[in-house]
């Protein structure tokens, strides 16, 4: 589930917006989705003001489990989720590690790593959220010029796609994960 807000809106209406959402978190409910969720006292938040090169950008971020309020059945679909993705994301960075080592060596991967890690990565991409889309997307176009390089046996090529790679990864772990 995701909501996203990507308007401009006029000083007045955007205070108007997060008096309200105060309101809700003073009152410790907060509605969405049809359904008024529990806010529990203590939440994971991050607030970031930033001024650079004549723009103020200012993130607020919240957080909190809603994992009590579901049902008993879409618990253990819940847990069933978070084991796969925790085991799928294990075996995608190891490996991925393994590239890098191997690339470290100055050496070019052997097709099987490769075929791995990209093996891993299309399973992951099967548990991408809607949002996650265009990211993956280009996350995909790498793992296909990597291929594309250790098929033509270019070790430089290689090594920036892993570090586009990289890249892509640590920008999808911090955005969406």
């Amino acid at each position: 589930m995701k909501d996203k807000i990507k308007r401009e809106l006029s000083r007045r209406e955007l205070a108007d917006y997060l008096e309200e959402l105060a309101a809700q978190l003073r009152h410790g409910t907060f509605e969405a989705y049809g359904r008024r969720w529990s806010i529990p006292d203590k939440l994971e938040a991050k607030i970031r003001f930033k001024e650079k090169r004549g723009h103020f950008d200012t993130k607020l971020k919240w957080r909190w489990s809603t994992f009590d309020e579901y049902e008993p059945g879409a618990r253990e679909d819940v847990l069933r989720w978070k084991g796969s993705f925790k085991a799928l994301k294990k075996r995608l960075n190891d490996a991925f590690k393994e590239l890098q080592q191997t690339v470290g060596e100055d050496r070019i991967p052997d097709e099987k790593a490769v075929t791995d890690f990209i093996e891993a990565s299309r399973v992951l991409a099967q548990f991408a959220e809607p949002e996650w889309q265009e990211a993956m997307d280009e996350y995909l176009d790498h793992l296909g010029s990597l291929k594309y390089a250790v098929e033509k046996r270019e070790l430089e090529m290689v090594r920036h796609e892993l570090r586009d790679l990289k890249v892509r990864m640590q920008a999808c772990h911090r955005d969406y994960i």
